[in-house]
């Protein structure tokens, strides 16, 4: 996760004060659980079949699709790994073609320029989404 959080913040962890990429992180990652096991939740019913993999840049991509019982088409999804000592690692995962850490990067850093290049203004806007009040 704090290689994921890193690449989503961009550009802009070079200028975020370790403090404030500390906090990222750990905020970054409890708004991932929160996100993601909502939209996971969504899919309750259906079956993750796994069609295959492949080589990739850092390690291995894994092609599934999350088959629905209503018989409408299968949500495709590639699962990118990164081999981390002989261990794969899950680097960012792309539903219909779509990676889930680009788009992330893209969110937070529209966010962090309506806060005048503020790091500290998502900062603070994860604390509400997560429920976190004060720095961790």
């Amino acid at each position: 996760m704090p290689g994921i959080a890193r690449f989503v913040l961009g550009r802009y962890w070079k200028t975020a004060t370790p403090e404030q990429q500390e906090e990222f992180v750990k905020l970054f990652e409890d708004y991932i659980a929160l996100v993601y096991s909502s939209q996971l939740a969504a899919y309750s019913g259906e079956t993750l079949k796994v069609t295959g993999s492949r080589p990739g840049p850092e390690g291995a991509i894994v092609a599934s699709e999350i088959v629905r019982p209503t018989g409408a088409p299968p949500v495709k999804v590639e699962w990118h790994l990164t081999d981390r000592n002989g261990a794969y690692k899950i680097n960012d995962v792309a539903v219909d073609g779509i990676s889930m850490a680009v788009t992330q990067r893209s969110e937070f850093a529209a966010v962090i320029q309506r806060n005048g290049g503020q790091v500290q203004g998502l900062i603070t806007q994860l604390r509400e989404k997560t429920g976190n009040s004060a720095p961790r």
